[in-house]
């Protein structure tokens, strides 16, 4: 008898309220998965940390809109849309031994039925001109491989030019030094 295998996956949080190590159990199976059974995954999910373990691709959305895709490495490495940059250094770093900064976004999202001109992300974003705030912008590629976000003014350097705009705005913004503990604790009971 010949076993069918589903040719697509969607698996929507599906290691959201686990504990790190049965996290990681899940996420190596549904990577053996794909790779034995030649199974495509659409893994979604607001923790970036395991989706850099599962995900060959990524695609950063908000507000139901793609606002970076490409390779793994390469958005989470040199995210390229402020946004995508925002989300990022929410994340836990791998090392809890490094410290971060964390960007937390002034103002809050705009009403997604009645969704703003141009960027969706303008109202938000430090960078914004009136460019942004009529003109929606079109994908610009970055990489031969395919990394793209549609922005008129991509982020080039995350540390330096994001967070000084950021700061710059003076908009409540707050850039915090965060140390990792929670991670490192979790880490240790893996």
């Amino acid at each position: 008898m010949r076993t069918m295998f589903p040719k697509l996956l969607i698996c929507d949080e599906p290691a959201s309220m686990l504990d790190v190590s049965l996290k990681a159990n899940i996420l190596n199976i549904l990577r053996e998965m794909a790779d034995e059974r030649d199974i495509g995954i659409i893994y979604i999910s607001h923790d970036l940390a395991s989706l850099t373990q599962i995900a060959n691709r990524l695609a950063v959305m908000y507000l139901g809109r793609v606002v970076e895709i490409g390779a793994t490495d390469e958005v989470v490495g040199s995210p390229r849309h402020p946004y995508a940059a925002s989300l990022l250094s929410a994340s836990p770093k791998t090392d809890p031994s490094t410290d971060r900064q964390r960007m937390l976004l002034p103002g809050e999202p705009p009403n997604p039925i009645e969704l703003p001109d141009g960027c969706n992300f303008a109202p938000r974003c430090p960078k914004a001109t009136e460019r942004c705030r009529q003109e929606d912008p079109a994908r610009s590629a970055f990489k031969d491989g395919g990394h793209e976000a549609p922005c008129h003014f991509p982020v080039e350097d995350v540390e330096t030019e994001l967070l000084a705009e950021y700061a710059r705005e003076g908009e409540h913004v707050e850039v915090q030094q965060v140390e990792d503990e929670s991670f490192e604790e979790t880490a240790e009971e893996a």
